[in-house]
């Protein structure tokens, strides 16, 4: 797992990953930038671009979270050579709700915590 990003053949894909990312930093950047012209038509343009920065950002996400399970499977059952799979969208798309619930439990459960803490009056010392 540890050599995976120095294999040969992962270099395309981890170029790929990485032009997707910053397009969609690019994307909401510019955004942004129109966002602070005030008129009509560059509002309109700011809220064009700033949809296909999420548009954008799906896509890739779904993307990369579906290469980073595949990796993980992949190197959990000790292949040395990780390909990538021929999944259909829907398969990519399922999997990538993986992360999301992890993630929207593991943000519950703080929030939670946090929550007791408080109400038991612990201040974290220091």
């Amino acid at each position: 797992m540890f050599n995976y990003p120095f294999y040969r053949y992962a270099w395309n894909r981890w170029v790929a990953l990485s032009v997707g990312l910053s397009v969609v930093f690019l994307m909401a950047m510019e955004a942004r930038q129109l966002g602070g012209i005030v008129d009509a038509r560059t509002w309109f343009l700011c809220a064009m671009v700033f949809a296909g920065a999420g548009l954008t950002f799906l896509v890739w996400f779904v993307i990369a979270t579906a290469d980073m399970l595949e990796i993980i499977r992949g190197t959990a059952n000790g292949a040395d050579m990780i390909e990538p799979s021929e999944q259909l969208w829907l398969d990519r798309i399922v999997e990538c709700l993986f992360p999301v619930f992890s993630f929207a439990v593991a943000g519950l459960l703080g929030s939670g915590f946090a929550r007791v803490l408080e109400a038991s009056a612990w201040r974290c010392p220091g």
